[in-house]
């Protein structure tokens, strides 16, 4: 089984519902520059060139030059990292559709994505390996690209095994902070590529048997429960109410 493919706007449009709260803690902390309105036709990216000489404007006006030669450093070693370290550097700004040329080149690069899936993915999965850790909301959305490339199911389920599996950060005081949620973001993406009991289980159990601290085994098992609630109360049974009651 495949995971389907569907349009590059379509599929930049699908992720603003579910990146919207990471968008706006990225938001919140960059502070970039603003951006002037832009309402020409004739700015509309429509060749590679013109989307290259579009996002190096973008990458001026929103001072992100030092983003986008992180992304590049972790992704940009063949075409599809380039395409991949240009997605990650409009994260949030290209997941709104008012932010038309950002959007524009946005959905022009998952284009691309989608007609490279295999190079796509193993661009992803490489530059997560050097990706740095403040790019926790860039991660996550990287993570639901990953989950819409197709590739056969099993393929795209082993890849986000890896990211529920990926240790939740706490920040001050030993509280998860929205960077901690990577793993559910793997789980929730994970919960749209297959709604399989036994698939999602075969992941999810593993992991939760692997975590030591309760409040990932919390953290997960709540989005699991938004999904099948009956499969997950017995998990919270077992994983979650014994840790708890020995605190």
């Amino acid at each position: 089984m495949r995971v389907p493919a569907t349009t590059p706007i379509l599929l930049a449009a699908l992720f603003l519902s579910t990146c919207a709260s990471s968008a706006a803690q990225a938001q919140a902390s960059a502070a970039p520059a603003p951006v002037s309105s832009i309402n020409a036709a004739e700015d509309r990216p429509v060749s590679a060139s013109t989307v290259q000489s579009s996002f190096a404007a973008v990458v001026a006006k929103r001072r992100l030059q030092q983003k986008s030669a992180d992304m590049t450093k972790a992704f940009g070693a063949t075409p599809a990292g380039v395409a991949v370290a240009k997605v990650a550097t409009l994260v949030p700004y290209g997941q709104r559709p008012y932010n038309y040329i950002e959007f524009s080149i946005m959905g022009y690069e998952l284009k691309y994505l989608q007609e490279n899936p295999a190079d796509s993915l193993t661009a992803i999965q490489q530059g997560f390996n050097t990706l740095p850790a403040q790019y926790w909301a860039e991660r996550q959305f990287l993570i639901q690209v990953a989950g819409r490339l197709p590739l056969p199911q099993a393929q795209v389920l082993s890849f986000l095994a890896g990211e529920v599996n990926r240790p939740m950060q706490l920040g001050t005081g030993g509280t998860p902070d929205a960077s901690s949620y990577t793993g559910v973001v793997a789980l929730d993406t994970i919960m749209r590529v297959t709604q399989n009991q036994a698939q999602i289980e075969s992941i999810l159990v593993p992991a939760l048997k692997a975590k030591t601290d309760v409040r990932e085994r919390q953290a997960l098992l709540a989005r699991y429960r938004t999904r099948l609630p009956g499969p997950a109360s017995a998990l919270i049974l077992q994983f979650v109410t014994p840790a708890a009651a020995a605190h």
